[in-house]
């Protein structure tokens, strides 16, 4: 499926993953009500709303935004669809003074040369960021959505990142706390890793979970995931 250029695609049941700018989104379709997670860079706003039209949904039927951290290329966007969009926004409770705009949005890169170098940039980037109306989630909680999604603190990339398990469908929709590379799973990204040892745990403890689909925020979904996570946590065992 397709708006414009960019192409949805449909990585489990009801389940969307859309390009945006910087990042991925996803979609869950759950009767007349749509869940999003995480929104991209700003600029993102009118793509997320095209794809909603592309598969028969209007801004009014997004009812939920969850957002795995609070990075720019994760909750840039954020603004534009509060524009036009009523929707609840829910993030970690240990990420929500930020997004409350209570605290400064924390630089994203673990090298402190390159955070006082892009600062100014960042800023920009998470200029409509903020709202008071935020729902703090926590570790473990059961989401009524679609079934069933389950917050899974996985903190490392930030302090409260966040991955969401539709256990139904045995989807792990897991933001930054993994990247892939081929069919090899990885943790993350080092230059964008506040607590390195911390990711490591997290990675831990999604190879416990049962995951057929694996969505990323910057790469395709990864379908028989399970080898793969487990074969990491023995990886990360041996070091």
């Amino acid at each position: 499926m397709r708006y414009g250029s960019r192409r949805i695609q449909e990585i489990a049941d009801r389940v969307y993953q859309v390009p945006v700018r910087g990042a991925c989104v996803f979609l869950l379709l759950d009767g007349e009500e749509v869940t999003l997670v995480d929104t991209g860079m700003p600029g993102s706003g009118s793509r997320i709303f095209r794809a909603l039209g592309a598969l028969g949904r209007t801004p009014q039927a997004l009812r939920r935004i969850l957002i795995t951290h609070f990075h720019p290329d994760h909750i840039g966007g954020l603004g534009e669809l509060l524009g036009e969009a009523r929707a609840e926004v829910a993030i970690h409770r240990l990420e929500a003074p930020a997004v409350r705009g209570e605290a400064r949005f924390p630089s994203p890169f673990a090298w402190r040369f390159l955070g006082w170098a892009l600062g100014p940039v960042v800023r920009r980037l998470m200029r409509g960021a903020c709202t008071p109306r935020v729902r703090e989630m926590e570790d473990d909680e059961l989401l009524p959505i679609s079934g069933g999604l389950r917050v899974v603190l996985t903190p490392g990339h930030t302090q409260g990142h966040a991955a969401f398990y539709l256990e139904k469908k045995q989807l792990l929709i897991g933001g930054d706390s993994l990247q892939r590379w081929g069919s090899r799973l990885v943790g993350p990204h080092f230059l964008y890793t506040s607590d390195p040892v911390a990711a490591s745990k997290s990675a831990r403890r999604l190879a416990l979970l049962e995951v057929e689909t694996l969505a990323l925020s910057h790469f395709h979904p990864l379908h028989g995931a399970q080898p793969a996570l487990r074969e990491l946590a023995e990886r990360l065992d041996r070091r």
